[in-house]
């Protein structure tokens, strides 16, 4: 088990682009700075084809950093002591096998356990001997010469799908089909301030899902670039990956956005040429969505990406946080909505998007001190399948609302946040909620786990439990307990220091997909704009990070250049966030 915390800002994963097109009209813009454009706010849709990439990079074998116990190997009886051996066919164009035409190969053997290349053979035989047992390994072909594309071993691209081998085998066989090549041109409005770098992301048949299969860097005197890919349907897009993001990232054919962008289709032994890009200055576009007061700003959020018949909508307090923190994952996990509602009766512009939205099911988060009777009246005439769940303090309703929206079964994460204070919870929330995963609050005045919380950790069966906030917030001997308890198998955590900082450590741990260009921003100083467009966020797959009333951290601001989040969607009125926010001014 392995508890670990990031007490600074350490790294930055690289991400980019595109859920939303690029707008081509603006209203009056709130910055003189040609590079931000505020526009009309669109309306965000989510795309099958993007995921987590956290769970990209669970999914794919050498890209997960969690750390795992190395085995004593010192201590391993000889008869654990497995081979690996095989060799390579080859396909010719047609599919048919054949010898190789000239092929340069390379079998690699790799320990995803131990993120260590255990050893190479050349040739179309290969054979890896004195291997410690107990625990897996991959096998992946590579051809220096490109005639072949690169196989793992189960005859697949992906690196998450390869067969995995912790017992001895022989007579293994991995079929390298012929390649496929692309290669092109890129032009530059300005100097990159970086590398820009051409990447292949393959569409799995099996799955609308796109992969990034491979990164081909530009010659930064000629502008050419090229690559050899294994067949199948492909997006192409180029960035700059590393330094200041001045060119807007940019997809085959010329589009500005993942939905605009044309898939190429490739068959063994294609060779595209003149896949061209013609890479233009970053842009910001800026949407802001505010309203009179809290309630209208939380329907308005609503109303960017959700449609009527909604499988559920939650209702919580405007007034204070708590029950909403765990009930926006709540009803992310079930692709529904959360509204903030006034808690003593349902204002006229909550109602009216109740029945725009005409949820099956409606959920009243917390009891009656939280959200009155009368209001549960007053929706339940709207819904009839109305329901409360709540329970004697913000704990139990947390614990109640997890019960509800989570069944039984094994999670990969629970989120723990302190049921203290909200800033360093409000980015945990759509976390949690696009990755279909629980936050539950902790009474971290209490000093202790109490078995109802035990509980209700033990019924989803985490893997991971990652708390947000430093020590201040959520003290270290909870967390040892919880480590000490087995009902996690292991315990992580973002601290920053202060509110800003940590929101982009979840960030970081938690990425939303590399093809994402959406960021929504909320003022760290308040909680009800976060609040109401967490649901939204997560069902778009966008971050949400936490910015200055005045200004954005200068942090978070340079994450968002080199993740390409061109279309930022600021939560709240002016006195949230100001012109220089939205101005994209960092402080």
């Amino acid at each position: 088990m392995r508890r670990v915390s990031i007490p600074g800002i350490l790294g930055v994963i690289i991400l980019s682009a595109s859920m939303i097109s690029a707008p081509t009209s603006a209203t009056s813009a709130e910055s003189d700075d040609p590079m931000v454009v505020e526009t009309d706010t669109p309306r965000l849709e989510p795309d099958p084809r993007l995921r987590d990439a956290s769970d990209a990079a669970s999914a794919s074998g050498s890209a997960d950093t969690s750390e795992r116990a190395v085995p004593d190997l010192g201590a391993v009886d000889a008869a654990d002591v497995i081979s690996l051996s095989g060799t390579i066919a080859y396909l010719d164009p047609d599919g048919h096998p054949g010898p190789s035409a000239g092929a340069t190969t390379v079998v690699e053997l790799h320990a995803p356990d131990r993120h260590e290349l255990v050893g190479t053979s050349s040739g179309s035989t290969f054979s890896f001997t004195g291997l410690w047992g107990g625990q897996d390994y991959f096998l992946v072909a590579r051809d220096a010469s490109g005639r072949y594309a690169t196989t793992y071993a189960g005859d697949t691209p992906y690196d998450g799908q390869a067969t995995r081998y912790s017992d001895s085998t022989v007579d293994i066989v991995i079929t390298m089909p012929t390649a496929s090549s692309v290669s092109g041109k890129a032009s530059f409005s300005e100097t990159p301030a970086g590398d820009a770098v051409v990447e292949a992301w393959r569409a799995d048949p099996a799955t609308p899902e796109l992969t990034c299969l491979q990164v081909a860097f530009v010659d930064p005197d000629t502008g050419v670039y090229s690559m050899s890919l294994s067949p199948g349907d492909y997006v192409l897009r180029i960035r700059i990956a590393n330094g200041d993001a001045n060119q807007a990232a940019q997809y085959f054919d010329h589009a500005d956005s993942l939905g605009d962008s044309v898939t190429i289709d490739l068959a063994p032994g294609d060779a595209l040429s003149d896949i061209d890009f013609d890479m233009k200055t970053f842009q910001w576009f800026v949407h802001r969505v505010d309203g009179a007061n809290r309630y209208e700003t939380s329907v308005n959020s609503t109303q960017l990406s959700f449609g009527p018949g909604v499988p559920v909508l939650y209702l919580a307090s405007g007034e204070n946080w708590p029950d909403a923190l765990s009930a926006g994952p709540a009803a992310s996990k079930q692709a529904g909505a959360l509204l903030l509602s006034d808690p003593r009766g349902l204002l006229p512009v909550v109602e009216a998007e109740i029945r725009r939205l005409q949820p099956k099911r409606v959920i009243i988060a917390g009891g009656p001190a939280s959200m009155s009777d009368a209001l549960l009246a007053q929706v339940k005439a709207i819904v009839p399948d109305t329901t409360r769940i709540g329970g004697a303090d913000r704990y139990a309703t947390s614990r109640a609302l997890i019960a509800d929206a989570f069944p039984v079964g094994a999670y990969h994460s629970i989120f723990l946040a302190t049921g203290m204070n909200f800033p360093d919870a409000l980015s945990a929330a759509p976390i949690a909620g696009r990755r279909g995963e629980p936050l539950l609050l902790l009474n971290t005045a209490q000093g202790y786990l109490d078995e109802a919380t035990r509980d209700s950790i033990e019924r989803i069966a985490p893997a991971r439990g990652f708390y947000v906030g430093g020590p201040a917030v959520m003290p270290r001997y909870l967390m040892d307990e919880l480590e000490r308890s087995g009902l996690v198998g292991e315990v992580w955590g973002a601290v920053g220091q202060d509110r800003y900082e940590t929101s982009e450590q979840l960030n970081i741990w938690y990425g939303a997909h590399p093809l994402n260009d959406v960021v929504f921003l909320a003022q760290g100083d308040g909680f009800a704009d976060a609040l109401s467009g967490a649901t939204v966020a997560a069902a778009v797959g966008a971050p949400l990070r936490l910015s200055r009333p005045g200004c954005i951290p200068s942090s978070t601001r340079k994450v968002m250049n080199w993740n390409n989040e061109s279309q930022v969607v600021l939560l709240g009125g002016r006195a949230a966030l100001g012109d220089r926010v939205a101005g994209i001014e960092s402080c």
